[in-house]
């Protein structure tokens, strides 16, 4: 296994990488790393709506009856709970 020279914000740091990676960075397949990232100012989103996510969310939660598995589980939890006091 090779290892290449990886600038980060305190020096360089040898990294191993396998061959094939090795291939693809002699090649230009894949570009050198910056060094230092640029902050984000705008991100686009997919699905703004939030609050129909949370409720496509909920409703998936409630379909696969993973909300009986909660509520026995609080129960048992809480029943243990009292009886170990």
């Amino acid at each position: 296994m090779q290892t290449i020279d990886f600038p980060f914000s305190g020096g360089v740091a040898p990294l191993p990488v396998g061959p094939q990676a090795m291939t693809m960075l002699e090649t230009g397949a894949i570009a050198a790393l910056p060094m230092e990232t640029q902050p984000v100012l705008a991100q686009q989103f997919k699905d703004p709506d939030l609050m129909g996510q949370v409720q496509r969310a909920w409703s998936g939660f409630v379909n696969s009856g993973q909300i009986w598995a909660l509520i026995i589980g609080l129960i048992i939890g809480y029943t243990f709970r009292k009886f170990s006091m």
